[in-house]
């Protein structure tokens, strides 16, 4: 139990420390805002960062508290039965590398490259079916800000990869797994996207 106690009052400490970093420290010591805005355009300002590290903080450190402190009270209530003894779930766990492992860490591989392939040349692919049906004749580099060519590259291959990640953890597709990867995508891009001027969804920026 002492472990538990202790690490209830490090993330206490952490708590404190990130909260008087995003209250105290950082409107004092950082001269522009989260966000600036000058004619009009809105940019990511200096205190972006810092602010984005304190808030990951407290997190972290209300998680460390609140799992140690279901640890402590699991501990100090009376056992409800036999404990499991054996192979069980331990032998899954053991750290070796199996031919399993190997397999399912190659399966990972594939899907992050095909992902980041199509999230890379699925735009400008696109962009290339419309030039030659005529319906556009700019350069991706031209279009790469504009709707809604900077969005399908990121978004058929964010999806693809959420929805391949969540599907091997949970050993089957469902459509409810495709809905909250396509939900994700979109939250994720509208955060990105949609507050700033100067930002670019990736992989946009490389062209």
């Amino acid at each position: 139990m002492m472990r538990e106690r202790w690490t209830i009052g490090l993330g206490l400490v952490f708590l404190v420390l990130a909260l008087l970093a995003l209250f105290v420290w950082i409107p004092l010591d950082v001269e522009t805002g989260a966000v600036e805005i000058f004619r009009r355009e809105r940019n990511i300002g200096d205190a972006m960062l810092p602010m984005a590290l304190a808030i990951v903080a407290i997190g972290v450190s209300l998680a460390m508290m609140a799992g140690a402190w279901r640890d402590l009270k699991r501990k100090a209530a009376p056992p409800s039965g036999p404990e499991e003894t054996g192979l069980g779930a331990s032998a899954s766990t053991s750290g070796e590398l199996t031919r399993d492992n190997g397999l399912f860490l190659l399966a990972l591989l594939v899907v992050l490259s095909v992902s980041l392939g199509l999230m890379y040349a699925l735009g400008p692919f696109a962009l290339s079916l419309a030039n030659l049906a005529g319906a556009e004749t700019a350069s991706y580099r031209e279009l790469r800000a504009t709707a809604p060519w900077k969005f399908i590259g990121y978004g058929v291959g964010g999806t693809l990869l959420v929805v391949t990640l969540i599907s091997f953890v949970e050993q089957h597709f469902r459509w409810r797994t495709l809905a909250i990867a396509v939900a994700a995508v979109a939250v994720i891009a509208f955060l990105y996207d949609g507050p700033f001027d100067n930002l670019l969804l990736p992989p946009n920026g490389d062209y």
